[in-house]
């Protein structure tokens, strides 16, 4: 990161000026941007613990759908996961109108929850093999999850002219996602699972998906109505 050049005029003029908020505009932040906050630091919270789940209970599913013994499986889907999600996230540094770049986000992450949704529908209809199951909803998942580090605040603070950084914003979103890894570690520790990994996934991708693409589509449309007004006010 000390490598990484400082911004030059050109991109503090595209992407506005990235300070440190201080205590006041903090407070002005998260009053004007709170209502549409909200739902994102939710959907932001499910994903966490959907991945912590995906990752921490990964062997006992894979176990339970054929293939004990088979430690290889791991490398090649999580390869195969890594270079399909960096190559779409890598492909969003090229749009360079911030707010078409912000509203894309937002499809993206809808479009990963489908995969992960229709995926899971027809695996429970037995249209889909165990193997190709994981692979598209682990990948939508992803899809829906990384935007949030990379792109989604980036863009957010960028397209309103936010005098500030990622910083403030992304310690709220993270605060509540690790809330959700702690409950998930919780979990882990004490409870005792009596039921079918299958089914239990099943659910938690399906409710995952439905209840992530109602909140960033309400998210989506808030945002494109307030820009709109912002600029008429403007």
């Amino acid at each position: 990161l000390k490598q990484t050049p400082i911004p030059n005029q050109s991109d503090i003029l595209v992407r506005s000026e990235r300070v440190p908020m201080s205590k006041q505009e903090r407070k002005e932040f998260v009053w004007r941007f709170g209502g549409l906050l909200a739902p994102i630091v939710i959907s932001y919270m499910l994903f966490t613990i959907v991945r912590d789940f995906s990752e921490d209970f990964a062997n006992e599913l894979w176990i339970e759908t054929g293939f004990k013994g088979a430690a290889g499986i791991f490398v090649q889907t999580s390869t195969m996961i890594t270079l399909f999600v960096l190559v779409i996230i890598a492909a969003f540094f090229s749009i360079k109108s911030n707010f078409k770049a912000f509203i894309y986000t937002h499809v993206l992450v809808i479009i990963g929850l489908l995969i992960s949704l229709l995926s899971t529908l027809f695996f429970k209809q037995q249209m889909l093999s165990p193997l190709y199951w994981m692979l598209l909803s682990t990948a939508g998942l992803y899809l829906a999850y990384l935007p949030f580090n990379c792109i989604y605040f980036e863009r957010m603070i960028s397209t309103y002219s936010v005098r500030g950084n990622v910083g403030f914003v992304m310690y709220i979103a993270d605060a509540f996602g690790y809330m959700g890894t702690v409950l998930v570690l919780l979990i882990k520790e004490f409870i005792t699972f009596q039921f079918s990994w299958v089914i239990f996934f099943t659910f938690l991708f399906t409710v995952t998906a439905i209840i992530g693409i109602v909140l960033v589509l309400f998210t989506v449309i808030g945002h494109i109505k307030y820009f709109k007004l912002s600029n008429q006010i403007l």
